[in-house]
C-alpha cells in the first residue's frame, strides 16, 4: 500500500513512547481495544496515535513532508492494534495527503480510496467528504476535470447536508482550481471568492491562505496584477503568520510570475529562487519543477541561455520522474523558447512538436496554444511562412476561445506580420488594430507599443508611390514574438 511501507511495529512504537509492552494474541485485540478497564489502566495507547495524527496533520500543513509520513505511519500503526477503524481511516487520509503533496497519486488514490471505505462502513459523514474531496485532488492533479470537477460537486453536496464549513469551502476551493485549469476564470474565481468568504466567518487562516493564492492565480491569468500581487501578498503574510512554507513558497512564485510578466526580471529571479529553496526543503517536486521553470524562462528573456537549459533541464527531469505532464510541456516549450532564440531551428521545433503532443493529450489549451505560437516563430525564421501561418491563426483561434487576451494580442501581431511578408497589408492592418486594441483595454505596453510600430510601417507602406517592398522591414519587425513577455502557464 504505502511506499513509506508498514510502519513500525506496535510493541515499537509503545517502548519509544514509553508504554510497557504486553503481547496478545491475534483473538484478544479486539478485546483489548474495546475494553475500558485497559483504556483507564494503559490511556496512553489509546491517545497517543491520535497525538501523532494531529502533529501529523501540523507538520503536513508545514509542508515537513517526512516528519508528516513519520507520524501518520506510527499512528497507522498503533490503530491497527487497537482496531480503532475510525483512526485508521484517519491516518490513511492524513498520508493520502502527503502523497499528493509528492505527487504519488497512485499511491495516494490507493490511500484516499481504502480510507472512503472504512468511512462508508463507519457511517462517517465527515469523513466521507474528506476522501471524497481527496480523490478530487488525485483526479485534478491527473487532469482528470471531469472526474475532478463531479468528487468536489459530491463533498460539495455532502458538507452542506452535514453543515461543515470548513469542508464546504475546501470543495468551492476544488471547483475553483478545476476552473482555471480550464481557463474558466469569471467561475474561477466566483468559487475561490465564495470559499475566502467562509473561511473568514469560520476564522481559517489556512483556508484563507489557499483562497487567496487561488485567487491570485486568477487574476494574474487575466492580466489584472495590481488585485494579483495583493492576493498573493495577503497569502504570504498569512502564510507567515501560521508557518506554512508551503503556502509561503506558492505565493513568492505567484508574485515572482507577475514580477517576470512585467519583465522586472531581477525581482522574479529573486523570488522564484527564495520559493525553489524552500521547495528543496520541503520536498515537493512538482512545485520545485514549477520554479525552476520560471528562473529558466527569467534567464532566457536576458539571454543567459546556459543557465537557462540548465534550469529547464532540472524541471523537466524532475517532472518526467513525477508523470507530471502538465509541468513538462511548459518546460519543452521553455527550452524551444531558449533554443529559437539561440537560433537552433530544428532542436527547437522539436521541442515545441514534443510540448504540443502532450497538451493534446492532457486537454492543456492554454499549452497547445502556446506550443503553436513557438512553432510559427521557428518556421516564420526558416522562411517556412505558409506553415507558420497555419500555426499562428491555430494559436489565435485557441487564445479566443479560452479568452487569453495577451496571447490572442501576440498572435494577432505575429500573424500580422506573416500576412506583411505577403503584401496583405488590409488583413494584416485588421490584426494590428484589433491588437492594439485588447492591449489598450488591458494595459499591456508591449502589445500597443508593437501595434502602433506595425500599423506605422503598413502605413508607411500604403501611401508610398511605388509600393516600397516589405521585405527590408521585417528586420525591423523580427522582435515581435520574441521580445513578447512571456506569460505564466495557468496552474493546475
Amino acid at each position: 500500500m504505502s511506499s513509506a511501507g508498514p510502519g513500525p511495529s506496535s510493541s515499537s512504537v509503545q517502548a519509544r513512547i514509553g508504554l510497557p509492552i504486553h503481547r496478545t494474541s491475534n483473538a484478544s485485540r479486539s478485546t483489548l481495544a474495546s475494553s475500558t478497564s485497559t483504556q483507564q489502566l494503559y490511556p496512553l495507547l489509546f491517545t497517543a496515535p491520535a497525538t501523532r495524527k494531529m502533529i501529523g496533520n501540523v507538520r503536513l500543513a508545514q509542508s515537513n513532508y517526512i516528519e508528516a509520513v513519520a507520524l501518520y505511519t506510527e499512528a497507522l500503526a498503533i490503530y491497527k492494534t487497537t482496531g480503532s477503524e475510525m483512526g485508521r481511516a484517519n491516518a490513511l487520509f492524513g498520508l493520502g495527503g502527503v502523497r499528493i503533496e509528492q505527487s504519488n497519486y497512485m499511491e495516494a488514490e490507493a490511500l484516499y480510496t481504502e480510507a472512503l471505505a472504512i468511512y462508508k462502513t463507519t457511517g462517517s459523514d465527515m469523513g466521507r467528504v474528506n476522501a471524497i474531496r481527496g480523490l478530487g485532488n488525485v483526479r485534478k492533479a491527473r487532469y482528470d476535470y471531469i472526474g475532478a470537477e463531479a468528487s468536489y460537486a459530491e463533498a460539495l453536496v455532502i458538507s452542506k447536508s452535514i453543515g461543515s464549513d470548513g469542508n464546504r469551502a475546501k470543495a468551492l476551493r476544488g471547483l475553483g482550481a478545476v476552473r482555471r485549469a480550464q481557463c474558466n476564470y469569471i467561475e474561477a474565481e466566483a468559487f475561490f471568492a465564495e470559499a475566502l468568504a467562509i473561511s473568514k466567518i469560520t476564522v481559517s487562516d489556512m483556508g484563507q491562505a489557499n483562497a487567496l493564492l487561488g485567487l491570485g492565480d486568477v487574476r494574474k491569468a487575466q492580466y489584472n496584477y495590481i488585485e494579483a500581487e495583493a492576493s498573493y501578498n495577503e497569502a504570504l503574510a498569512i502564510s507567515k503568520t501560521i508557518g506554512s512554507d508551503g503556502n509561503r513558497a506558492n505565493a513568492l512564485q505567484g508574485l515572482g510570475n507577475i514580477r517576470r510578466e512585467q519583465s522586472n526580471y531581477i525581482e522574479a529571479e529573486t523570488l522564484y529562487t527564495e520559493a525553489l529553496a524552500i521547495y528543496r526543503t520541503t520536498g515537493s517536486d512538482m512545485d520545485r519543477a514549477n520554479a525552476l521553470l520560471g528562473l529558466g524562462d527569467v534567464r532566457r528573456a536576458q539571454s543567459r541561455y546556459i543557465e537557462a537549459e540548465a534550469s529547464c533541464a532540472e524541471s523537466l527531469a524532475i517532472c518526467k520522474t513525477i508523470g507530471y505532464d502538465w509541468g513538462r510541456a511548459n518546460v519543452l516549450r521553455g527550452l524551444g523558447d531558449a533554443r529559437t532564440a539561440q537560433s537552433q531551428y530544428i532542436n527547437a521545433e522539436a521541442s515545441y512538436a514534443d510540448a504540443l503532443a502532450i497538451c493534446k493529450t492532457i486537454g492543456y489549451s492554454w499549452g497547445r496554444a502556446n506550443a503553436l505560437l513557438g512553432l510559427a516563430g521557428v518556421r516564420k525564421a526558416q522562411s517556412k511562412y505558409s506553415e507558420a501561418e497555419m500555426s499562428y491563426a491555430e494559436a489565435l483561434a485557441i487564445y479566443k476561445t479560452i479568452g487569453d487576451d495577451q496571447g490572442r494580442a501576440n498572435a494577432s501581431l505575429s500573424l500580422a506580420k506573416i500576412f506583411i511578408h505577403n503584401a496583405s497589408y488590409a488583413k494584416a492592418k485588421a490584426l494590428v488594430e484589433a491588437a492594439a486594441s485588447i492591449s489598450d483595454r488591458i494595459g499591456y505596453g508591449w502589445g500597443m507599443d508593437t501595434s502602433n510600430e506595425l500599423l506605422q510601417e503598413i502605413l508607411e507602406v500604403e501611401g508610398s508611390p511605388n509600393g516600397r517592398s516589405m521585405t527590408s522591414a521585417l528586420p525591423t519587425l523580427a522582435h515581435v514574438k520574441d521580445s513578447a513577455p512571456l506569460a505564466s502557464p495557468p496552474e493546475t
